[in-house]
């Protein structure tokens, strides 16, 4: 089985709550073993894209597939999830929990001690669950998802509510499953843990897609350049016609160009000099990447 099969796909998904667009004409492909971002801010539609996938959901237009086949049933076997917090009970251990998942995901129970020892609970299997912190609570919940051996884990804001230790356990919980070939969809809000530990992502806003692909080349930092010379004009129009550079503007006495991250200064000046122009004046800017993903959320409004 190829590492570069899709495991799921979406066409042209929407989704209408009265005269709320939660999701509007979403397409993205989701290949097996990566770890996929679904990103964009509070209310953009993540929780309602993964719900539709599910079958939790019914959308308005468009279309879905698991492992390129419509067979639902077939599919939810191979299916881990998590939309929301699960229904434990408080006066049963973490074990007997579980067995109570097993039961419902019709399962046997030969998987409950490697996937109690798979989130780090194996020790504290016979404790009841009100006696968990809230860490330790998602910790068995990802457990319960795990039951079945499912070839994808799919997320709703894995990290909400955790502390920074609670944070960095469960990203580096995730990349071990994924290390086990298991292909995991998970949405956040949080842009740095997208970027931590996902390999791939889909930005979105307002239900539409704002950007998408590796996670490097979507979230890459942007390079703010600031370039001056004698003849202003005859500098803006050699740059602005420079295929390395994403945009170019006068701004009073200088060019300000906005460049990928890879492209070194000295190229620039390079080129320029070949153009007949000496540069005075070069200066880079690193943008910030928080304000970049809000700039684009921004012009997708």
């Amino acid at each position: 089985m190829k590492l570069t099969e899709t495991v799921l796909s979406i066409k042209k998904l929407s989704k209408t709550f009265g005269r709320i667009k939660a999701v509007d004409e979403l397409s993205f492909d989701v290949k097996r073993a990566s770890i996929y971002g679904i990103l964009g801010p509070n209310g953009s539609g993540k929780t309602t894209t993964l719900g539709i996938t599910l079958g939790i959901i019914n959308a308005d237009q468009g279309s879905y597939s698991w492992f390129n086949n419509h067979n639902s049933k077939l599919n939810r076997k191979k299916i881990g999830a998590i939309l929301e917090q699960p229904l434990f009970y408080p006066y049963l251990s973490a074990r007997k929990n579980l067995e109570i998942f097993a039961d419902i995901k019709d399962v046997n129970y030969d998987n409950i001690e490697k996937v109690l020892k798979d989130v780090n609970l194996y020790e504290r299997r016979k404790d009841k669950f009100k006696t968990f912190s809230f860490g330790m609570k998602q910790r068995l919940a990802l457990a319960g998802a795990l039951l079945s051996n499912p070839e994808v884990l799919l997320l709703d804001e894995p990290t909400n509510g955790l502390d920074p230790q609670g944070i960095m356990e469960t990203r580096e919980l995730l990349k071990k499953i994924n290390s086990k070939g298991v292909t995991i969809i998970l949405s956040s809000h949080l842009l740095d843990e997208v970027q931590k530990i996902c390999t791939d992502v889909i930005v979105i806003n307002k239900g539409k897609k704002v950007a998408s692909g590796n996670v490097n080349e979507v979230l890459s930092e942007t390079s703010v350049i600031e370039l001056r010379s004698d003849d202003l004009q005859k500098l803006y129009e050699a740059i602005v016609n420079y295929n390395k550079i994403k945009s170019a503007v006068i701004e009073t006495d200088k060019v300000v160009i906005k460049t990928h991250n890879n492209i070194e200064a000295s190229e620039i000046n390079n080129y320029l000099f070949s153009k007949g122009i000496t540069l005075n004046h070069l200066s880079i800017k690193k943008k910030n990447l928080e304000k970049y993903f809000l700039e684009q959320l921004s012009n997708n409004n």
